[in-house]
């Protein structure tokens, strides 16, 4: 999502964090399963790495591109809130304990589930709705350019038309 919303902005790609959070991952992943196993503060340092990944994409989300895409990306802001505080939920519960089923059908996993899937859908959907209203103004824009060229066209072929047609009367 964050390289979403940079390349969107037409910002330029800050590689270190894109590339440094899931490596850091996958080192905390690797570490937590096979050099020291401990399946709950993996699943709490996994869980906070994702929660900063999102502070990141919630601070972009503070400053739209377009007055009108503001609301959308406010909407978007409150929907990485929600993931933020699950990750954060789910870092605090999985630190506890030092074996989990992360599929165990738990009241509270499927709550913390659902709350990590309605955020994704909802910046899913926001995401459409952001690139649609671009490929709108986008649209709108290239439609008034075609008109005035095509004003400029008529104008000038008008002119040498009636200079043909005045031409042809005086011929007659």
């Amino acid at each position: 999502f964050l390289a979403a919303i940079w390349k969107f902005k037409e910002k330029p790609n800050n590689y270190d964090v894109l590339i440094i959070i899931p490596l850091l991952s996958f080192l905390v992943t690797t570490c937590f399963t096979l050099v020291y196993p401990h399946m709950g503060m993996r699943v709490a340092i996994n869980s906070v790495l994702y929660a900063t990944l999102a502070a990141f994409i919630f601070f972009e989300m503070l400053q739209p591109p377009e007055r009108s895409l503001r609301l959308i990306f406010t909407i978007n802001a409150v929907a990485i809130i929600l993931y933020v505080m699950a990750m954060i939920t789910r870092a605090l519960v999985s630190f506890q304990s030092k074996q989990i089923d992360l599929m165990a059908p738990t009241p509270e996993s499927m709550i913390l589930f659902s709350a990590i899937s309605l955020a994704e859908i909802v910046l899913t959907f926001g995401f459409i709705i952001m690139v649609n209203v671009r490929l709108s103004q986008d649209l709108i824009r290239q439609n008034s350019m075609k008109d005035k060229f095509i004003s400029i066209i008529a104008h000038d072929l008008k002119n040498h038309i009636g200079n043909i047609l005045g031409y042809r009367k005086r011929v007659v």
